[in-house]
């Protein structure tokens, strides 16, 4: 009987030991996981605004077609930018060379149907050109960048692209629903998302200048503002994000934390739009 519960005793030891293994393996996995670099989800949406943003500044004459092969070392997931048309592969200065030569005097960001921005619409009086974006992974990357960006002519659209609202106008919303929600924050304990919005209205409201743009130094300072606002307010995707919190208790405030979080929702939206064709 002695010897039985020993044997027992040494069974449950070793599992033990088992689970506190795996447990400390789990833990550290998921710390590398965390610490580690990885691609952006989706890239396509913000590169594409700052090609936009970019093309416009140098179409306008604020900055030499030189510059535009290097703008893409800020967005740090891109390695290279070409275009390419038929058998002509081009890089991004010399496409917008050729763009300009051929009358084209606007670059137009193109949601489509199914908000992919994934199209670029060069604007000349007739006729326009349209370029889609292939985004090719590039093979054995740990670290960024990690991604080379390729742009192919295609169809243009039936009709040109809605411009969007003003940076200022999306800026405004942004900064008054940011602030609804620091409010909101001294009201009902909203587990630190308040001083996350505080941080938000700070740079909307000019006093920080935390965070990065993805724009060209000659954009106006309210498009700035809202690229660094909106990149800091999305906070709707992913574990332990803004939508994993609440509902709260009290109906009334959960009716307007869900109305304030619906109109920085749009505003994150309506930022690309505003901030590329500023």
């Amino acid at each position: 009987l002695v010897v039985l519960v020993v044997l027992v005793v040494l069974v449950v030891l070793v599992v033990l030991v088992v689970l506190v293994v795996l447990v400390v393996v789990l833990v550290l996995v998921l710390v590398l996981v965390t610490l580690l670099p990885s691609p952006p989800m989706r890239p396509e949406p913000s590169f594409a605004r700052s090609l936009v943003a970019w093309g416009n500044a140098s179409l306008r004459g604020n900055l030499p077609l030189t510059a535009l092969d290097t703008f893409s070392s800020a967005i740090t997931h891109v390695r290279s930018v070409s275009f390419v048309d038929g058998p002509r592969t081009s890089p991004f200065s010399a496409w917008l060379a050729e763009m300009r030569q051929a009358g084209i005097r606007q670059l137009l960001l193109d949601a489509g149907d199914t908000a992919g921005f994934e199209s670029i619409v060069a604007v000349a009086e007739a006729p326009h050109s349209s370029w889609a974006q292939k985004w090719v992974r590039i093979d054995g990357a740990k670290t960024a960048p990690w991604f080379d960006a390729v742009l192919t002519r295609q169809p243009p659209p039936a009709a040109l692209p809605n411009l969007g609202r003003s940076a200022e106008a999306v800026l405004n919303d942004l900064l008054l629903a940011a602030r609804g929600l620091v409010a909101l924050g001294e009201r009902v304990n909203l587990a630190g998302w308040d001083s996350h919005f505080a941080r938000v209205v700070a740079i909307a409201d000019g006093t920080s200048s935390e965070g990065t743009t993805p724009l060209p130094p000659s954009a106006p300072q309210a498009a700035h503002r809202l690229a660094r606002a909106a990149n800091l307010a999305d906070v709707f995707g992913g574990m332990g994000s803004w939508n994993d919190f609440g509902p709260l208790d009290d109906a009334g405030l959960e009716s307007e934390r869900s109305r304030l979080s619906s109109v920085v929702y749009r505003a994150i939206q309506d930022a690309l739009l505003a901030t590329a064709h500023a």
